[in-house]
C-alpha cells in the first residue's frame, strides 16, 4: 500500500518570501566571511560601516556644530535608532557601568539596533510595495520585480543599517496611500521621507501626479485631508533645514557638506563628465585589465553604470507598463544624483527606483527558467559584494 503525499503548492507571494530568506542569508554569510566569523567585528561591518557608522554617531551624540560633514545625513532614522534603543540602554545598565557600558552602546546595541531595524523595514517595504504593485501587474510579475530587486548586488545596503530600507518603506507606504486617495497619510508618510533623506523632497512630484490623475474622483472631504497632508509634507521637508539654520548657522549646510563625500554642483556637464569618466574606466578594465588596487573602483563604476543603463533601458523600451509618476522618479532618482558631477553611490540609489524592476518583472514573467538563473547570478555576486563591504572596500 503506497502513501500519496500531497503536492506542495507555491504561489508567487511563497517564491518571493524564499528569495528573500536566501539573499539576506547570502547579505549575512557575506558579512561573516569577510569578517573572520566573529561576532563583534560582524556587527561592525552590519551596522557600524559607513554610512551606517554616521547614523550610529547621530543617534548616540546628535549633530556636532564643530564637524559639517555630518549635516549630509538626515536625522530620521538615527532617531529611529535611538528611540528603539532605549528600553536595550536600560537593561544593559543594570549589569554595565562607565566605560563597559559606553563600549556596549557603541560595540553592540546601536549597530545590532541599526542592522535589525534596516532588515525589519525591508520585510515591511516589500510587503507595501506587494501591495502597491499587485492588483495592476499580477502576481507573477511582481514577485519576480522584486525578487530581481532583492537580488541585485546594491540590494546589500537594504541589511547593513543604511537607510535605504526606512527610506523605502516610507516612500512605498505614501504612494499606496495616495493611489488608495488616503491623502492625509500620503502627505505623513512622505513627510517620514523628507525625514530619513534628501530625495524624499522629490516624491513631492509623483504624488502631484497622483493628485491630478484622480481629480475627477475625489471624494468629499478629500480636500481638507489632502491640505492638511500636504501641510505636514511641507513641514518635514523644510524642518532639517530649520534645525541646520539653527546649528551651524546655513540652512543649505546639507548641499555644502556634500563636497567632504566627492559630489559637486557641476550640473547636466558634470553628470556627462562623469559618465563619460565611468565609462573609460570600465572600457579599460574589460579590455585591458586593470592593477589588483584598481579592479574594485572598476567593478563599482561597472555596477554604477549598470544601473544607470537599467534606467535608461526601462524608462525607454518598457514605458507601456510605467505610468508617468513611475517615469518621474525613477529620472529624479537617478538623475538628479548625477548632476553633482559623479557616478557615487548610483547603484546604491537604483534599489529606491522600484518602478524600474517591476518592468523587468513584466518582461521576464513569462521565462521562469530565466528568473532563477538572473537573481542566482545576482545573489552570488551580491555576495561578492558584500564580502568586500564587509572589508571595508567602497562598493556604493
Amino acid at each position: 500500500m503506497s502513501v500519496r503525499v500531497p503536492r506542495l503548492s507555491l504561489t508567487p507571494a511563497h517564491y518571493l518570501i524564499v528569495t528573500l530568506i536566501l539573499t539576506r542569508l547570502a547579505v549575512f554569510a557575506g558579512l561573516l566571511v569577510g569578517r573572520g566569523f566573529h561576532l563583534r567585528p560582524f556587527l561592525n561591518a552590519a551596522g557600524h560601516t559607513y554610512d551606517a557608522a554616521w547614523y550610529v554617531q547621530i543617534a548616540q551624540s546628535g549633530y556636532s556644530p564643530s564637524d559639517p560633514r555630518i549635516a549630509a545625513f538626515f536625522p530620521g532614522y538615527p532617531a529611529l535608532i535611538r528611540l528603539v534603543s532605549v528600553p536595550f540602554q536600560a537593561l544593559a545598565s543594570i549589569w554595565l557601568q562607565g566605560k563597559g557600558l559606553a563600549t556596549a552602546d557603541d560595540q553592540i546595541i546601536f549597530p545590532a539596533i541599526a542592522f535589525a531595524l534596516s532588515n525589519l523595514t525591508l520585510i515591511g517595504a516589500i510587503g507595501i510595495l506587494w501591495s502597491l504593485y499587485v492588483d495592476r501587474l499580477g502576481p507573477r510579475a511582481t514577485a519576480i520585480g522584486l525578487a530581481i530587486l532583492l537580488a541585485c548586488p546594491s540590494a546589500l545596503f537594504l541589511s547593513t543599517g543604511y537607510s535605504e530600507s526606512p527610506f523605502l518603506l516610507t516612500i512605498a507606504f505614501s504612494l499606496l496611500c495616495a493611489q488608495r486617495k488616503r491623502w492625509l497619510w500620503a502627505g505623513i508618510w512622505g513627510g517620514a521621507a523628507c525625514l530619513i533623506r534628501f530625495q524624499g523632497a522629490f516624491l513631492l512630484v509623483p504624488l502631484a501626479m497622483i493628485w491630478w490623475n484622480s481629480r475627477a474622483t475625489a471624494r468629499p472631504g478629500d480636500r481638507r485631508l489632502t491640505a492638511i497632508g500636504l501641510t505636514a509634507f511641507g513641514a518635514a521637508a523644510v524642518s532639517y533645514h530649520i534645525f541646520l539654520w539653527a546649528q551651524f548657522g546655513d540652512p543649505a549646510t546639507y548641499l555644502h557638506a556634500q563636497r567632504f563625500w566627492s559630489r559637486g554642483n557641476s550640473g547636466p556637464l558634470g553628470a556627462v563628465q562623469a559618465l563619460r569618466h565611468s565609462v573609460k574606466e570600465v572600457a579599460t578594465w574589460m579590455a585591458a585589465g586593470l592593477p589588483d588596487s584598481q579592479l574594485d573602483p572598476a567593478f563599482r563604476e561597472f555596477l554604477e553604470l549598470a544601473a544607470v543603463g537599467l534606467a535608461a533601458a526601462v524608462v525607454g523600451a518598457g514605458r507601456r507598463w510605467l505610468r508617468p509618476w513611475e517615469v518621474a522618479w525613477i529620472a529624479l532618482v537617478m538623475l538628479i544624483p548625477l548632476a553633482t558631477g559623479t557616478t557615487l553611490s548610483l547603484n546604491r540609489f537604483v534599489v529606491v527606483a522600484f518602478p524600474a524592476f517591476m518592468v523587468l518583472g513584466m518582461w521576464f514573467r513569462s521565462h521562469p527558467r530565466l528568473v532563477v538563473l538572473t537573481v542566482g547570478i545576482l545573489t552570488v555576486v551580491q555576495f561578492q559584494q558584500t564580502v568586500e563591504f564587509a572589508r571595508v572596500v567602497l562598493v556604493g
